[in-house]
């Protein structure tokens, strides 16, 4: 029975045993299936945590992308900006590089103000002069967006260029109109060769330097004279690069013919203004033969020895009187070679006719300027001469 017992027994702890060996293993079964879970879950949220690194990575380095371009635009949008001004100011340069870009507006321009006229020249070398009775002012003047801007003594003022007018921008009621005088061409050294070349350039020039009247003749001959007061001086004037160079006394001088007017290079201020005598042909022998050939010359003509006055009538019967005080002389008149030839006293003198000036050949500093009272008719001939010359003298 005890025998029994105890099988009994041994198989209960024996079947006991196996199944608790059996839950044993299921449990073990369940942790590594669970450690198996959490390892796979850990992994796959390690991938995540990775894969989210990467987007965050790539959303950097696509905002870094972003911000490069933007700094590309910026640097592209400088650069054209850049090229833009250099272009334009090549442009604004090439303009005023350009020989005669502002032709239409270099000149003498003027305005009265009150009871005086005021004189503004702008150059072609966009230097400007202002002169109000004898105060001048010197300054530039150049282009800008269309407008002319002018300065005088740091002050710029825009002017509107209309018509050849010059309209103050800020004054509209301000207008300087350009002078009739059209815009003289620059003669150059091969203009020599051709006859006529300088005949724009010959003429009497006068300027008024505050205390008396300084004239001076440039000649076809290419000789100068110049006078101020009793005083004479005697030189010669040529054409260089464009410019007038007139030589007195061994000392040059560089002039711009602009307007008729002589602007000195090396003070602006100084302009000597053409007068208003058209250029007189030179007559001939066969002139004669042609009625009223001579009328250009005929007339009453006058100097200043620094003493007196001395007259001289040139009649158009070729008969001639010339008055020195109250000393009266009886002579006469002819062409040859296309000089003036007049006879006092059996003596015969040579003068070119310039001007409306009868220029001494053999003393250039003689100088008979011809007067504006009217000219004798053929018909007073000589015995009226003597009359009409004290008649003008006395005038």
């Amino acid at each position: 029975m005890k025998s029994t017992l105890r099988k009994v027994l041994a198989v209960a702890m024996m079947a006991a045993m196996i199944a608790c060996v059996g839950a044993g293993c299921a449990k073990n079964d369940n942790n590594t299936q669970q450690s198996s879970t959490t390892s796979a879950a850990s992994q796959a949220s390690t991938e995540s945590k990775a894969e989210e690194s990467k987007k965050e990575e790539s959303k950097e380095e696509s905002k870094k992308e972003e911000s490069k371009k933007e700094e590309s635009k910026e640097e592209s949008k400088k650069e054209e900006e850049s090229k833009t001004e250099e272009s334009s100011e090549e442009e604004s340069k090439t303009e005023e590089s350009q020989p005669g870009a502002y032709d239409a507006i270099v000149g003498v321009y003027s305005i009265t103000a009150g009871e005086q006229v005021v004189a503004m020249q702008l150059n072609a070398d966009l230097t400007a002069a202002m002169q109000s009775g004898e105060a001048v002012q010197q300054g530039t003047w150049t282009v800008e967006e269309g407008k002319i801007v002018i300065t005088f003594d740091g002050e710029a003022q825009s002017f509107q260029f209309v018509d050849n007018t010059l309209v103050s921008e800020a004054n509209p009621e301000m207008v300087f109109v350009k002078q009739s005088g059209e815009q003289s061409e620059q003669p150059t050294e091969n203009s020599e060769e051709e006859p006529g070349a300088y005949d724009a350039i010959v003429g009497v020039y006068a300027i008024n330097d505050g205390e008396q009247v300084v004239a001076m003749q440039l000649n076809a001959d290419l000789t100068a004279a110049m006078q101020s007061g009793e005083a004479v001086q005697q030189g010669t004037w040529t054409v260089e690069e464009g410019k007038i160079v007139i030589t007195f006394d061994g000392e040059a001088q560089s002039f711009q013919f602009v307007d008729n007017t002589l602007v000195s290079e090396a003070n602006p201020e100084m302009v000597f203004v053409k007068q208003s005598g058209e250029q007189s042909e030179q007559p001939t022998e066969n002139s004669e033969e042609e009625p009223g050939a001579y009328d250009a010359i005929v007339g009453v003509y006058a100097i200043n020895d620094g003493e007196q006055v001395v007259a001289m009538q040139l009649n158009a019967d070729l008969t001639a009187a010339m008055q020195s005080g109250e000393a009266v002389q009886q002579g006469t008149w002819t062409v040859a070679e296309g000089k003036i030839v007049i006879t006092f006293d059996g003596e015969a003198q040579s003068f070119q006719f310039v001007d409306n000036t009868l220029v001494s050949e053999a003393n250039p500093e003689m100088v008979f300027v011809k007067q504006a009272a009217q000219e004798n008719t053929e018909e007073n001939g000589e015995e009226n001469g003597e009359e009409d010359v004290e008649e003008t003298v006395d005038e």
